[in-house]
């Protein structure tokens, strides 16, 4: 099987390894739901259904999703027709236990599988008997670095224009480790109760290790921190946002970046949180209520606007803080822009992106990237701070669409940049690109 991470184990909660039947089924639910309709795997885990999916459950969707296009192709290889959605999301999910199972268990694992299968017919129960058992047998059908990663042809070749060989190496390895969690510590100080949460080199971030989740989520509960990789420092670190300035932070959803500029205010200015109207917005509501109890006079509003629509984007007005007469209704001292990319710098946290990923996206997102940035940059008064910020590691998604915007924005230049990239910094990519007036910056 090629195996990418022999150190995750799979054990049953008496100790002894064994296959989780509960995790499995919910496992295999969740993979076929993808392979009817498919969507993004975040979204997916708000569609499960009943509890909240186990740590196996989600160890097991996961490992199907990190190594989606090896195990498709080595299935489609061993088919004369393509299975029903549920035999062919039983074999993914056999194959992500199969990838750490050693000689002794490979068994168990295809003797689980064949048993499942079963249920639904003795044919399907000798079919996947069959492939998994040729899987295992037959020496894989590449050997190449692109295809033991999973990622898709095009896409290094695309990578391939931007980095070199050894950073490319580095790169597709990178993505097929696990994610690491950080907290993010917002409040000053530091945890009072810092049990299972390491300190890393990145100030007030915390790793979070199995035993410091409780900890963790009561931080986050508090409101005095969010789950949050160190790559996401950048964007407000660059905005410099002080107290009693009022920002606007477009595409604001889920609320991490949101959250660090609230206790950059500490309390004092006005923060309009903008983002599509739906879930999303749901979501950061819900994500900024804790924090409201600490700073009860700041004033923090939550809007559901496309700003790309002329009309819609017309409520982007400074008057959801009750501005005095004459004042200047849409001109922000600071306006933040983390904007929708392709997530190519974070692909180990979001491992469905490669499968999703198409070429024709590089070319559609850096337009919205740009109309988006030329958007942000009418909201912001003379002499105020734009941020730019992706999660990607794209060149043209980054500088690309800054030079672009520079272009057109001739008043505006760049102030300052940072580029992350995981294989280099030990987080996850990103770019933020800090744009300020010519004529009244230094």
């Amino acid at each position: 099987m090629g195996n990418i991470n022999r150190s995750t184990k799979s054990f049953s909660d008496n100790g002894g390894w064994a296959p989780e039947s509960h995790a499995w089924d919910r496992a295999v639910a969740q993979v076929e739901r993808y392979l009817r309709t498919p969507s993004k795997l975040g979204d997916q885990w708000e569609l499960t259904d009943g509890d909240a999916p186990s740590g196996h459950q989600r160890w097991l969707v996961w490992g199907v999703f990190r190594h989606w296009l090896r195990f498709n192709d080595l299935l489609n290889r061993r088919l004369r027709r393509p299975p029903r959605p549920r035999i062919q999301a039983l074999m993914l999910v056999a194959l992500a236990e199969l990838e750490i199972a050693d000689a002794a268990r490979e068994a168990q694992v295809i003797h689980f599988a064949v048993e499942k299968a079963k249920r639904l017919s003795a044919a399907e129960g000798r079919l996947v008997n069959a492939v998994l058992r040729g899987i295992l047998r037959d020496p894989p059908p590449r050997e190449d670095l692109a295809w033991r990663t999973s990622h898709p042809d095009w896409l290094v070749e695309r990578w391939g224009k931007f980095f070199d060989e050894a950073s490319l190496a580095a790169l597709m390895e990178w993505n097929q480790r696990p994610a690491e969690h950080f907290l993010h510590w917002l409040d000053r100080g530091e945890p009072a109760d810092p049990a299972g949460l390491e300190a890393t080199e990145w100030a007030g971030f915390y790793r979070i290790t199995e035993s410091g989740w409780d900890a963790a989520m009561a931080a986050v509960q508090s409101g005095r921190a969010c789950i949050q990789d160190p790559a996401t420092r950048h964007p407000v670190a660059l905005a410099g946002i002080q107290p009693e300035e009022s920002v606007i932070d477009l595409c604001a959803a889920p609320g991490g970046k949101t959250l660090c500029q609230v206790w950059a205010l500490q309390g004092r200015g006005e923060l309009l949180a903008v983002d599509l109207p739906g879930k999303r917005l749901d979501r950061l509501r819900s994500n900024l209520r804790a924090v409201r109890a600490h700073f009860s006079q700041l004033a923090l509003v939550v809007c559901g606007v496309d700003i790309l629509d002329p009309v819609d984007s017309e409520s982007l007005s400074r008057s959801h803080f009750d501005a005095k007469p004459g004042a200047d209704a849409r001109l922000f001292d600071v306006v933040v822009l983390d904007a929708p990319c392709s997530n190519t710098g974070v692909i180990r946290r979001k491992p469905d992106v490669r499968v999703r990923l198409e070429p024709v996206d590089f070319e559609r997102l850096p337009d919205l990237q740009l109309a988006l940035l030329l958007r942000g940059a009418d909201c912001l008064r003379p002499g105020g701070r734009l941020v730019y910020s992706t999660c990607s590691i794209d060149t043209e998604e980054n500088r690309g669409v800054v030079d672009a915007f520079l272009r057109e924005r001739s008043d505006f230049k760049l102030k300052a940049e940072r580029l992350s990239f995981p294989w280099r910094e030990g987080h996850d990519g990103g770019a933020a690109f800090l744009l300020t007036h010519k004529y009244l910056t230094s």
